[in-house]
């Protein structure tokens, strides 16, 4: 996740304001004009333009703005790669199916399973990808094409968006009590 830090460029700054300019005012129009409000254009403008003045008349609230990007910018990528994770295996899990299985939701009698095996030729791959050499995108999509894995395009979105939202591992420090020279 891309953080600023306080001795920042001023291309920076300016650059993040603006985005976050644009950000309040397209969600404060569409908000106001989803609640049928007058005027709902000024009012996304109106909050713009508020955030801008704000930094006019006081200098630290710039630098304010970076530092809570900073704090809150782990948070919530780290919440959305939870909700990602928790629709991702609902959506699959309820409409579509597991490899090699299928759930049924139809009324079934107490010792009955609500998965259906299907034969092992319908999810198995005979190659990875890597002996013929076209890659696993297109062996997916060729095993997504077969009859009762069309599951598997349902995945295809969640993995675009996770790589997207990244993993961001916490940077490698000793600990704090380590004695260093430098």
């Amino acid at each position: 996740m891309t953080s600023l830090r306080i001795p920042f460029r001023r291309a920076y700054i300016e650059g993040f304001w603006i985005t976050v300019c644009g950000i309040v005012a397209v969600s404060v129009g569409v908000l106001s004009a989803a609640m049928q409000m007058a005027w709902w254009w000024a009012w996304g403008f109106g909050t713009a333009s508020c955030l801008i003045v704000a930094g006019f008349l006081w200098k630290p609230w710039f630098e304010f703005g970076v530092k809570a990007w900073n704090r809150a910018a782990p948070i919530l990528t780290a919440f959305l790669r939870s909700v990602v994770m928790k629709l991702c295996f609902f959506l699959i899990s309820v409409f579509g199916s597991p490899p090699g299985s299928l759930l049924r939701t139809g009324s079934l009698q107490s010792s009955e399973s609500m998965w259906h095996a299907l034969a092992p030729a319908s999810y198995r791959l005979k190659s990875a990808g890597t002996e013929t050499g076209t890659g696993w995108f297109s062996e997916l999509l060729t095993l997504s094409r077969r009859p009762g894995n069309r599951w598997m395009f349902l995945l295809l979105p969640f993995l675009v968006a996770l790589v997207l939202l990244g993993d961001d591992p916490k940077p490698s420090l000793p600990p704090s009590g380590t004695y260093t020279l430098y």
